[in-house]
Parts: C-alpha cells; structure tokens; sequence
C-alpha cells in the first residue's frame, strides 16, 4: 500500500499487513507529522471480476483467475 503524509506530501510504502483493522498510528519521518492509516475497504479487494471466452465469471481470489486463465490457454 503507498500512503502519503497528509501534511508534507510524501509518499511510503506500507505493507498492508502492518495496518491494524482499526487502524494503525504512523510519523511522518520527513515532518514528524503523525496520522492515522485504514485499511482500503473489502469489497474492493473481494472481488475480481473478469471475461473469459464471452462468458462473464466471477472470481475472488486472483489465484482463481489465474488458474482459469491458464485452462484457457492449454485450450487454444
């Protein structure tokens, strides 16, 4: 996840593991600003929606697609 300080601007990366469901406190380390981090929403990650073969197919996990996208190939 990259995350920006609210006051200065400056970007970081964040590994999505290290912020808490409610939210994890981090300093600026350019501007010793301190801010709250969230977690992007779920419904956002849940789902990955793709067309294969003029079908529509809902997947939700990536590994799924994938997996699917690989039959496919095998296929052609």
């Amino acid at each position: 996840m990259i995350i920006k300080c609210y006051k200065c601007r400056t970007s970081y990366r964040i590994d999505d593991a290290k912020i808490k469901d409610t939210g994890t406190k981090l300093r600026c380390s350019r501007c010793m600003h301190e801010f709250t981090v969230s977690r992007p929403p779920i419904d956002n990650q849940e789902h990955l929606i793709k067309v294969i073969n003029s079908g529509r197919k809902i997947f939700k996990e990536a590994c799924e697609f994938r997996q699917a996208v690989f039959e496919r190939m095998r296929e052609v």
